[in-house]
Formats: C-alpha cells, sequence, structure tokens
C-alpha cells in the first residue's frame, strides 16, 4: 500500500530494543507538544508570496497494529475480556488444562482465555464519552490498588488532549492490518498452495487452480483502493519499534 511505503513516512523517533517500551508516552511526548504548537498555529514563511502566514496542522487519525493501538491509547488488547476498540463487545471466559515443566519436572498447570460467541444482542459502540469515563474510572481503582481494565480502558491517552483526537473515531480498523496482513494473508497462501512447506493430499479440493487464482488478481487489480480515494489523511503510525507520522 502506497501510505505505508517507507517514501511516504515521515519517522519521529525509534525505539530500539527486542522488546515494546514500558513507557511509550515519554517517547511521544516531545511529538505531542509540538502537534499542540501547530494545533495553535506557528508563523511560517511563504517563499512563493514572500510573505509569513499562520502554519496550523491537525492530527486526525491514528493507526498501527492492534497490540500498538492498544497500548498508545490504553486498551485491553485483542485477548482482554473487552478486546474491541470499537465497541464494548464483553467475551466468555474459558479455563483450560495443560502440562508444563518446573525444576525439570512435568507438573499439571490451568489457564483462561476469552472467545466471543455469536450473539443476538448488538454491542454497544464505543464513544469518546465513554472512553473517557472508563479511563477515569480505571485511574481511580489504580490508587486504590483493586483489579483494573474497565470495559476495555486502562487509561486515558495523551492524544486524547488534542482537540481533533476522539477514540475511537481516530483510530479507525485500516485495510493494511485488518485485511492484507491478518486472516485474508493466511486464506491466500492456502488457496495457492504455499501455507505449508510440502503439499497436502488433503487439501486437493482446497486450493485454487492458477488460471481461477490469476483471474481473482486480475479483478483485485482493478479496485485501486486505497488509492483511488483521495487524498492521504494525517495520521499516526506506532509499532513496537517505530513511531511514525505522515502531513
Amino acid at each position: 500500500m502506497a501510505r505505508y511505503s517507507t517514501d511516504n513516512l515521515l519517522p519521529v523517533g525509534l525505539t530500539p530494543g527486542p522488546k515494546s517500551p514500558q513507557n511509550l508516552d515519554s517517547f511521544i511526548e516531545p511529538f505531542l507538544e509540538e502537534l499542540k504548537q501547530l494545533q495553535a498555529g506557528v508563523t511560517a514563511y511563504d517563499a512563493l508570496t514572500e510573505s509569513t502566514f499562520q502554519l496550523k496542522a491537525h492530527l486526525v487519525l491514528v493507526t498501527g497494529d492492534t497490540p500498538a493501538i492498544s497500548k498508545l491509547l490504553y486498551l485491553s488488547g485483542h485477548g482482554a475480556k473487552f478486546p474491541c476498540r470499537a465497541c464494548i463487545l464483553e467475551g466468555t471466559r474459558s479455563t483450560f488444562s495443560y502440562t508444563t515443566t518446573r525444576n525439570n519436572a512435568i507438573v499439571a498447570a490451568t489457564g483462561a482465555h476469552y472467545y466471543y460467541p455469536p450473539r443476538q444482542e448488538v454491542a454497544p459502540s464505543r464513544t469518546f464519552e465513554s472512553y473517557q469515563r472508563d479511563g477515569q474510572a480505571n485511574l481511580r481503582r489504580k490508587k486504590t490498588s483493586k483489579k483494573m481494565n474497565v470495559q476495555g480502558v486502562t487509561g486515558i491517552s495523551p492524544l486524547a488532549s488534542l482537540s481533533t483526537i476522539s477514540v475511537p473515531d481516530c483510530s479507525p480498523f485500516d485495510v493494511m492490518h485488518l485485511v492484507y496482513l491478518g486472516f485474508v494473508r493466511d486464506l491466500c497462501r492456502l488457496l495457492n498452495g504455499n501455507y505449508f512447506n510440502s503439499p497436502r493430499k488433503d487439501l486437493s479440493g482446497v486450493q485454487m487452480p492458477k488460471p481461477v487464482w490469476e483471474a481473482v488478481g486480475a479483478d483485485m487489480a482493478k479496485i485501486e483502493a486505497p488509492v483511488s480515494w483521495g487524498r492521504y489523511a494525517s495520521f499516526l503510525s506506532v509499532a513496537n519499534r517505530k513511531v511514525s507520522a505522515k502531513y
């Protein structure tokens, strides 16, 4: 996708290391202060008219994979009881048993995860007001050492102090992470026979013939999205090791 190519990104910071930073806010604080200045306006020079003018810039979109967005916007993440940043979808807890090795001995252990079965009722949408309310409630619980994570919000992101940022509207599910890097990628590898290292006889009726696969590719090429949708919006892209911005 064109908007994620290196030529179209302006990196504002790097956080090197094998693990993500423990305090991401400390890395984006200088950038946030510049955004606040640009939001109010700074004096700039127009070489064409040889005059000064007030330059303003506003951050309106924040994008990234789910772990990065969860860390940046203080959300629980995709494996939590409330995994969705757009709605208040509540998961059902399920426990399981397994064996592990401790002190050179095999012992029994239990674990738990959440799953999200289909329901007839629609999960209520998350709003900026509910995000702020749940974030404040969680901050109060932290002070009293009670259980954290209110409705999937663990706090309030510093980015929420910008006048143009409204969680979760500022962070929609983008095509790259939702489609290209997720289930569809693995599905395409399965259909064209590249998912497994060796051929599988039990998938002989699943894989698509080469002419059909080429026809699908030709149809997809005609969509011309998202470049055809118009001018790129400003966004902040955050990964575990890289923070980038585009205006």
